[in-house]
């Protein structure tokens, strides 16, 4: 396998399978334009993965966590809809080195470009928070655009074949770092920082050591990496989205960075942003809810929260109203 984890024999033909059929998919795309290829990709996502994915008791729970009020025939159509938006992005990740050519560039447009400057013009390093929104490998692209070096925080497939794919097409698109999990990813963040560069982080998915804040009225477990690095090292965080137009194409939005409060509190500041990212995480699927990555079991519970975790909830709940 190329990659050291272990998993059973039956897991790793299923990987086997789900890869080959993957790669075999990506060559058939190969021969084909931008637009045609992600046709294609539409049309195997709306037929092939949509009818398979709404038997997803996980991935309904999900869906109806956020939206409890929805009918079965509105479940049905937001999931084909997403499911469709995931085959659009299995074909433009097969096709990911026609979106870095300088022709690809008119399929984007950007606002809040000054939101980005202004973050830039400090100096410093900063955190780009995103999430799983349309197409999340375009907002690679689009800082490569841009001409913005960063690396990205990642968390690999749990499939090692898939994974070794994707982060060999990150690596063509301009990401300096791919920063993993642990001890050494950690060393190579505060070193990509500290040194000025921006680090891109998906911050939507379960985390369970994060802390609980309120997502869609819900708590879910988040991280809470980019508040306290913008603490620590007084850093900004700019949320950042890709919205996917007609096909291919894409409005990539900057918002204002958002700055560490400062109160006083340091587990109430960094409860308190990372409330404000999840806000900005369910502006965005609220906006585009057919373009949600809903597979993600968001609202995952855990059986204890951290130590961390503890004292920053018990902080924030003792702290006297303003």
């Amino acid at each position: 396998m190329p990659a050291e984890r272990q998993v059973g024999f039956w897991k790793r033909q299923r990987y086997r399978l789900d890869a080959a059929v993957l790669f075999g998919l990506s060559g058939l795309l190969r021969p084909f334009g931008i637009d045609r290829a992600t046709k294609i990709g539409a049309w195997f996502g709306r037929s092939v993965l949509a009818p398979l994915g709404r038997k997803s008791r996980t991935t309904i729970e999900t869906l109806r966590t956020a939206y409890p009020a929805l009918d079965e025939a509105e479940v049905r159509s937001m999931l084909t809809a997403s499911y469709e938006n995931l085959g659009r992005i299995i074909a433009e990740i097969a096709l990911l080195d026609r979106f870095v050519a300088s022709d690809a560039w008119p399929r984007f447009t950007v606002t809040g470009l000054e939101h980005l400057e202004a973050a830039r013009a400090l100096n410093k390093g900063m955190i780009i928070a995103t999430g799983h929104f349309s197409n999340w490998e375009i907002v690679g692209i689009a800082l490569h655009h841009l001409k913005v070096p960063f690396s990205a925080v990642t968390r690999p497939p749990n499939n090692p074949w898939v994974a070794a794919w994707i982060e060999k097409k990150r690596a063509g698109m301009g990401t300096h770092r791919q920063i993993p999990k642990g001890s050494e990813g950690t060393r190579q963040l505060f070193s990509a920082l500290r040194q000025g560069e921006p680090v891109v982080m998906l911050i939507d998915q379960h985390l369970a050591e994060g802390i609980p804040v309120p997502l869609f009225g819900k708590d879910a477990m988040t991280t809470h990496a980019p508040a306290t690095l913008a603490g620590k090292l007084d850093i900004p965080v700019l949320p950042m989205s890709v919205r996917r137009g007609e096909g291919s194409h894409f409005e990539v939005i900057f918002y204002p960075a958002l700055l560490y409060p400062r109160t006083g509190n340091d587990d109430g500041d960094v409860v308190q942003m990372t409330a404000e990212l999840n806000r900005f995480v369910e502006g965005e699927v609220r906006a585009r809810p057919g373009h949600w990555l809903w597979m993600h079991r968001r609202w995952k519970p855990v059986a204890a929260l951290s130590r961390r975790a503890s004292r920053m909830v018990g902080q924030v709940e003792s702290a006297p109203e303003a």
